[in-house]
């Protein structure tokens, strides 16, 4: 079986890898989307084509972005006027940090329309797409977990994690951007004094967001920043030397998230706003998590949460180490790559049935 991906991969992380890996071994052969069209015998030997982020559109000029959005909307339509079945993965609410968000939705508005097969990896995911297109577009919904990254950056060992003495230590981990909301978490930081250090460990968006980070920084003693890509073999390092990774996600587009799945396969708990990928952990008691309604709610909802985490932490030391070993069985458990392989491997070749309501959302 012949499967188009798209992208063919991503800069800094492992996602898209592991999904092909998944199916290793299962006579599927993935080839890029733009090789669908080379010739008349690769056309007729793809059984499906798979878009990730499709709908994000990269350009930042007006007519540059106008192109792209045109060109991506004639591959949906020539995909879909050829028979081929088309598989969209939803990631986010929205596209992040979008210039231009009307092109954006138009694009996923398609992938609603055009789509055999609606992937999804929070059980939330669901529930938006129903209240927004109906309760017919059920039968494209197929649950797929996100897959784990137990062992990818080295060796997980959590129940070899040793509790330190306060300060309560935390990490952020990953692409710095805007949605993400490190500034307002910096605020927060500066106001809970040596309680609490703080690491900020990813590349910025921009050589300009990353001075204005550091600039927010300069005073800050309880704070080290690593604006700089980080290596794989120096992740489990980070992990190790943190109690709780926290990522204070803008709800408005954020939905999944890799790197909470990161925390947990690495043996650690965060403290995150209520998004799909948070609701889906069977254990709730072993996450610090929030919701919040503005920026000002979200300082007061954040603040609170680490508050929290500090008085835990010093009533009981190793507390975050059992949580962490709490939520890697969970990731183990529930983001299995065979489990991963099934699913996806049915969705390519057309043996899924389709979900029923009931299975992901209690509606009225």
């Amino acid at each position: 079986m012949k499967v188009a991906f798209y992208p063919e991969a991503l800069n800094e992380n492992p996602y898209l890898d592991l999904i092909r890996k998944a199916l290793d071994g299962q006579n599927v052969e993935f080839i890029k989307v733009n090789q669908v069209f080379r010739d008349v015998k690769t056309f007729k030997s793809v059984t499906a084509v798979h878009f990730n982020w499709y709908e994000n559109i990269s350009e930042r000029k007006r007519f540059k972005a106008f192109t792209e959005f045109l060109w991506k909307c004639s591959v949906l339509l020539a995909l879909r006027i050829s028979g081929k079945r088309i598989v969209w993965t939803m990631h986010n609410k929205q596209v992040h940090d979008s210039v231009f968000n009307g092109y954006n939705k138009l694009i996923t508005w398609l992938f609603i329309r055009l789509s055999a097969v609606i992937v999804i990896h929070s059980k939330l995911s669901s529930q938006l797409l129903i209240d927004q297109y109906g309760k017919r577009i059920t039968k494209k919904i197929h649950h797929i977990p996100h897959p784990h990254y137990i062992n990818v950056y080295g060796k997980t060992v959590p129940e070899l994690r040793k509790a330190e003495a306060m300060p309560l230590r935390l990490l952020f981990l990953g692409a710095v951007r805007p949605y993400k909301n490190i500034e307002l978490l910096i605020d927060v930081i500066q106001n809970l004094g040596d309680n609490v250090s703080f690491t900020v460990a990813g590349k910025p968006l921009n050589v300009n967001y990353g001075k204005a980070i550091t600039d927010r920084c300069t005073h800050l003693q309880t704070v080290e920043l690593r604006l700089d890509f980080i290596e794989d073999e120096d992740i489990p390092q980070l992990m190790g030397s943190h109690d709780l990774l926290v990522l204070p996600y803008d709800i408005n587009s954020s939905l999944n998230s890799g790197s909470v799945i990161l925390a947990a396969s690495y043996g650690r708990s965060v403290i995150c706003p209520e998004i799909g990928t948070i609701l889906d952990f069977e254990d709730q008691s072993c996450l610090l998590t929030y919701q919040y309604s503005d920026p000002n709610d979200h300082f007061d909802k954040l603040t609170q949460a680490i508050l929290k985490a500090i008085v835990l932490k010093r009533e009981q030391s190793d507390v975050f180490v059992e949580w962490g070993k709490a939520l890697y069985d969970d990731v183990r458990r529930n983001h299995d790559e065979g489990l991963i392989s099934a699913r996806l491997h049915d969705v390519y070749s057309g043996k899924t049935q389709g979900a029923k309501v009931d299975d992901f959302v209690k509606l009225d």
